[in-house]
């Protein structure tokens, strides 16, 4: 006897309530109740029987997450399952009817039954936003790259209910794919290090390579399968997209598989593969930059064990080229760094970056001054009246400078940044007077900072960004000679100091922050809102300038912006339009492949954070786990 049907409102809150009860593991089930992780499992375990009936795709699935006794092992899996089960049912059509049923008491909720299984594929929708996923068991990134298509305006499916439209009971792959092309416009096929596989230790050979010698990732042999049927009949509707590292396989050599992550670039270029098939994609707005969680796991193949994704930057720290680029005066702090160049906050999320946006981001000011201890004081005044006209000191300036080192976590990434304002002349004062003549200043003040204390030292702060443009170029500058410091050298692709100014109409939250970036964007390069969007601007980094050998001590965000524009035209842009500041007199637009050229052996003189800009930048395209396997 089928079970009553239910009304989507009520399935979902039916799911819901088991996921209510679910509290990060079995162990902390059976601390609360004897058998409570168990009898969780089960209870899902009726709940998918009874949505979608035991014969259903979506009760094999489940079933399929656990080769063994399921309440020993790791329930989060369970937990993406149902919520990528919520996001499905989210798409069911209203049936205002079905209100009928009850669940089992032990369930503890007043939610009915849910409904039984369909026996067909949903037809709504165009062709071309339908789209097939071929995928393996990562329930977190089958959910992540489902919502994210969602976004863009495409309705996907799961490749076995292409088995549904031939109308067999046991039909060959080919079968299925044609019934599958015949109803959706496109297969995309999700490469995933499900498995673990390595050559026969008797048939490895001397020249093998890595992969062949030791256990690596790789897709499910169904994945594999289908995605190969896929290419052989319908290359130019079938996308490949890869997650993290897995082991390459013949029937896609030559083919450019999409490696993906979290970020905006990669996000953009998924949808405009699929617009290249002739899906109906929809990027209007920018909820697609961020739908859908789509970071790559880090699979460790020894341990057996998958990582946390938001692991910021230890990848990086882990390879010795890395460590290499790093200025020799910075090498005993374990931070990541490039030249004189070295973070002091990174983001969580480094392909994704903070939002210049509430929450996200806190730029919070007060009405005091920094002020120097009475002994370095009576010597401050005393330089500055000695260099008032040879420094300009009559236009002496406040800045703005950091009071205290953000604290961010992954559970709490809200990047706070407290600041107060500082005269020029005092930042001055410190570098060209104090670190040159107060014996171990500079790493004293350097020790402090890194390990957390307040910060006491002068500096004005600064927002080092870089700028990309849509068809995938990085622009640089090259200062003007003219300037005060590191005339002549190249710029990835600019610097503006925080202004009070930015706080013109509130003292706090994230509208300071986005005025430092629209004003820094306008003044170096006649850049305005529509040629870019504020949600590209993102901010990947705090980070220390530090070089005692120029007397040079600041703390710099590093920020990176997409360009709504491509690069003839913002080369055009550069060479006609009229800009406020002149600090740069030349430029050049590269692609990522050659910015990591320079990375690793640059043919300019760059300003001393460049790099450090790049390799962040390259981090936030590429995902940081891809990036360090490169090196």
């Amino acid at each position: 006897m089928p079970f009553p049907k239910l009304s989507k409102k009520r399935a979902i809150e039916y799911l819901e309530t088991l996921l209510a009860r679910y509290d990060k593991g079995w162990e902390k089930f059976e601390a609360q109740v004897p058998g409570g992780g168990r009898a969780w499992y089960e209870d899902v375990t009726l709940a998918m029987e009874r949505i979608y009936g035991g014969n259903s795709r979506e009760y094999a699935s489940f079933s399929r997450l656990f080769s063994g006794p399921p309440w020993g092992k790791d329930l989060s899996k369970v937990f993406f399952f149902l919520r990528g089960r919520i996001e499905d049912i989210a798409y069911w059509e209203d049936d205002a009817a079905a209100e009928t049923g009850e669940i089992p008491p032990k369930v503890q909720s007043k939610i009915p039954n849910p409904q039984p299984s369909t026996d067909s594929v949903p037809s709504n929708g165009d062709k071309g936003q339908r789209v097939f996923v071929v995928h393996g068991r990562d329930e977190r990134l089958r959910s992540g790259v489902f919502t994210f298509l969602r976004s863009v305006g495409l309705q996907p499916l799961e490749f076995g209910e292409a088995r549904q439209l031939t109308g067999k009971p046991m039909p060959y792959v080919g079968e299925i794919l044609e019934a599958a092309f015949r109803y959706a416009q496109a297969v995309v096929v999700l490469l995933t290090p499900d498995d673990e596989a390595k050559l026969r230790s008797d048939l490895v050979g001397a020249d093998d390579p890595i992969f062949e010698k030791e256990l690596s990732g790789q897709p499910r042999p169904n994945v594999l399968f289908e995605a190969g049927m896929a290419l052989v009949t319908h290359p130019d509707e079938t996308v490949l997209v890869q997650f993290g590292n897995v082991r390459p396989f013949s029937d896609v050599a030559g083919r450019h598989i999409l490696h993906m992550n979290n970020s905006v670039v990669k996000r953009q270029d998924l949808a405009q593969r699929l617009e290249a098939a002739r899906c109906l994609v929809n990027i209007k707005g920018t909820d697609w930059h961020t739908s859908g969680d789509l970071m790559p796991p880090d699979v460790s193949a020894s341990s057996n064990t998958v990582l946390s994704p938001a692991k910021p930057m230890q990848d990086l720290l882990t390879v010795t080229a890395m460590r290499q680029l790093k200025n020799s005066s910075l090498a005993k702090y374990p931070s990541f760094g490039v030249d004189s160049a070295m973070t002091l906050v990174p983001c969580p999320y480094p392909d994704r970056g903070w939002k210049l946006s509430d929450p996200q981001v806190d730029l919070r000011t007060t009405t005091a001054q920094f002020v120097f201890p009475k002994d370095q004081q009576e010597q401050y005044l005393a330089y500055k009246a000695e260099n008032y006209e040879a420094k300009k000191f009559v236009d002496d300036r406040n800045l703005l400078m950091l009071t205290k080192t953000p604290r961010v976590f992954t559970d709490a990434p809200t990047l706070i940044l407290e600041v107060k304002e500082v005269l020029f002349s005092k930042v001055l004062f410190f570098r060209e007077v104090l670190l040159r003549t107060v014996p171990d200043l500079w790493g004293n003040t350097l020790d402090d900072l890194m390990s957390g204390k307040p910060i006491s030292f002068p500096h004005g702060m600064s927002m080092q960004m870089v700028v990309g443009t849509r068809d995938g170029q990085v622009l640089i500058t090259e200062r003007s000679h003219t300037t005060e410091w590191y005339g002549g050298h190249w710029s990835c692709s600019m610097e503006e100091n925080l202004s009070v100014k930015d706080f013109a109409h509130r003292p706090q939250g994230a509208e300071p922050v986005r005025n430092w970036a629209k004003r820094a964007l306008d003044e170096e390069f006649g850049l305005r809102e529509g040629d870019y969007s504020v949600e590209n601007v993102r901010i990947l980094s705090v980070f220390v300038e530090s070089n005692p050998d120029a007397d040079v001590l600041n703390i710099c965000l590093c920020a990176v912006v997409l360009l709504e524009m491509e690069s003839e035209a913002l080369s055009a842009r550069l060479r006609s339009k009229p800009r406020k500041d002149h600090e740069f007199s030349d430029f050049r637009l590269v692609s990522y492949e050659e910015m990591f050229g320079e990375l690793i052996q640059p043919t300019r003189k760059y300003h001393p954070t460049s790099r450090y800009r790049m390799a962040l930048a390259l981090v936030q395209r590429e995902g940081q786990a891809s990036f360090a396997q490169r090196f």
